[in-house]
């Protein structure tokens, strides 16, 4: 009997060690430091995952070598190189350098010995993270979330399309794959890249994600499929390579910002956002597009996470300086799947399970998705809606649409709005027809102080204005004639006939710049003071047009015979 107890006292203390054994593998945390915290995370015993940590929610993190730091002073750049054996990869702006470890498995230890031991704002691995798409994939066909009965419910999108379409702006998109010949998509592809920005564009049609997100932003007006937000808005589309890396997703925002490209729409997350990306974020929102601020939007997630009490997210949408989405579903109520807190600036509706409830895009192969449901359908639809404002007005800066956010959401849900803002809804439920009229009283306002010299060489004649060009063909501007061929409407006509028209040519400048401001052409209609934009890129002559609550004054230069309209 004592023998049999003994076997069993000795085969329990050898299964407790093997339990304390395993348990220890993965009790013991390692971390590492970002906005000024510990953010844990385990390592990997999957077989084949060399390097490879798991986070919170999930989120694949794998140590590629690198570290990122960011110097207080420059100067001891090279002590902290040469104490902690790092080799020297490059400048990736200002004191922010990307250096290599000797020992790939010591990369966490020297990164959090560096932050923890030496004068540097950060330190930190250049994690290849796995990006979580923020969408979910039933299908379905209405488009209740641009127009319907309930004005609290869907973006008013009609509204806007009466004055625009976006013809004349550039959305950045930066996804998983793209159908770049879909055929409610293929004239609005302006660029399509990998994210290496030297390879070919490379397209994987089992990825559908990212043509959901840009038939939501731009499916076009053809009597196929559906309708985007802005239908007529050029796309530059970035296939980024996963796990994602921040420092190619810097550069690609970088280079899309070089490009003129002054919105970028992210329908993904990953919950370990690190310092580098709040910096490069920082950066771009507040210097990029010379100064006026690049327009950076993040879907908030769809595991329904509190960002202000799970203190061990740190998501790329929790930036103060990216524009975050939250979803709303078709009753006009957070979705159940939206995360929240408040760090939310806008919603938009992003769908739910059940019949009629989700939100049409496109998909691969040319086909559509009728059940495109998630924070990753909210994004493209704030990101349109901010491209129409930036069509009527491109000087607007990224602060400049934030308080016309403010202005005209609609305040939804039961909960207080302080300051403007709630956690759930941010400023509320996106409006792009109210955007849009915002974006035009602001284009009135800077046409104070403006000249608008009409194009070519302008003749009086008879109380009227003749054109000629450089071959001394005489022509009038008359709107009623503009075709496809001639969108600006002149027709050839005899001096001695010639009526006078109210319609002229314009081109918009500072009154002390020769340089462009604001639209490149536009039409200026005298008898009514009403403003017709031409749209360059379409082939077909496509105008909005809105009245001008200011009397625009007619001059003309005695001496060049230049014709120039003024307001006061």
């Amino acid at each position: 009997m004592s023998i049999l107890i003994n076997v069993k006292k000795t085969l329990m203390n050898k299964f407790l060690i093997v339990f304390i054994l395993f348990a220890s593998i993965f009790a013991s945390d390692d971390f590492y430091f970002t906005k000024g915290k510990k953010v844990f995370i385990k390592k990997s015993h999957s077989r084949g995952l060399d390097n490879v940590y798991i986070g919170e929610h999930n989120t694949t993190l794998k140590v590629s070598g690198e570290i990122i730091v960011n110097f207080k002073n420059i100067a001891l750049k090279d002590k902290i190189k040469k104490k902690y054996n790092l080799i020297e990869i490059k400048n990736l702006y200002d004191n922010i350098y990307l250096f290599k470890v000797k020992n790939i498995e010591k990369t966490l230890d020297i990164a959090n010995k560096i932050y923890e031991n030496e004068d540097v704002i950060f330190s930190h691995p250049n994690f290849k993270i796995k990006p979580q798409k923020r969408t979910l994939d039933p299908y379905y066909k209405d488009a209740w979330h641009l127009h319907g009965n309930n004005s609290k419910t869907h973006i008013n999108i009609e509204e806007a399309f009466i004055f625009t379409k976006g013809a004349n702006t550039k959305v950045g998109i930066y996804d998983d794959g793209i159908d770049i010949y879909h055929e409610d998509l293929i004239r609005n592809m302006a660029l399509a890249k990998k994210d290496d920005k030297v390879s070919p564009a490379s397209f994987s049609f089992s990825r559908r994600h990212g043509t959901q997100v840009v038939g939501v932003l731009s499916a076009m007006e053809n009597n196929k499929g559906s309708v985007g937000v802005a239908p007529k808005s050029k796309i530059h589309f970035i296939e980024y390579e996963s796990p994602i890396d921040y420092v190619k997703t810097y550069e690609m925002f970088d280079y899309l910002d070089k490009l003129g490209v002054p919105i970028i729409i992210n329908s993904w997350g990953t919950y370990h956002a690190h310092d580098y990306f709040y910096n490069f974020i920082k950066k771009l929102a507040t210097k990029g597009r010379n100064g006026k601020g690049l327009i950076i939007i993040f879907a908030s997630g769809n595991n329904g996470y509190d960002y202000d009490k799970d203190l061990s997210l740190v998501d790329e949408s929790e930036s103060e300086y990216v524009i975050s989405v939250s979803a709303t579903d078709r009753n006009g109520k957070l979705a159940y799947y939206s995360s929240r807190g408040k760090s939310i600036d806008i919603s938009a509706p992003g769908g739910d399970f059940g019949n009629k409830n989700g939100i049409i895009t496109t998909s691969i192969n040319s086909r559509y998705d009728k059940y495109f449901i998630g924070t990753s359908a909210s994004v493209p639809m704030v990101g349109g809606s901010l491209a129409l404002a930036l069509d009527i007005n491109p000087d607007l800066t990224r602060d400049d649409l934030l308080d016309i956010l403010n202005k005209t959401s609609s305040k939804i849900g039961d909960t207080p709005y302080i300051n403007g803002k709630n956690k759930y809804f941010g400023y509320g439920l996106l409006n792009a027809g109210k955007i849009v009229k915002e974006a035009i009283l602001s284009y009135e306002k800077s046409l104070k102080g403006k000249t608008f010299p009409i194009i070519g060489t302008f003749i009086e004649h008879n109380n009227g204005f003749i054109y000629k060009n450089s071959k001394n063909i005489f022509s009038r501007l008359d709107r009623r004639y503009a075709r496809n061929i001639d969108p600006y409407g002149f027709t050839s006509t005899n001096i001695t006939n010639n009526k006078k028209s109210s319609m002229y040519l314009i081109k918009i400048r500072n009154i002390d710049e020769e340089t462009l401001n604001i639209q490149d052409l536009a039409l200026i209609d005298m008898s009514t003071s009403s403003l017709y934009k031409l749209t360059k890129l379409d082939k077909s002559f496509v105008e909005y047009s809105f009245p001008l609550k200011m009397e625009p004054v007619l001059t003309r230069n005695a001496i060049n015979n230049e014709i120039t309209i003024f307001f006061k």
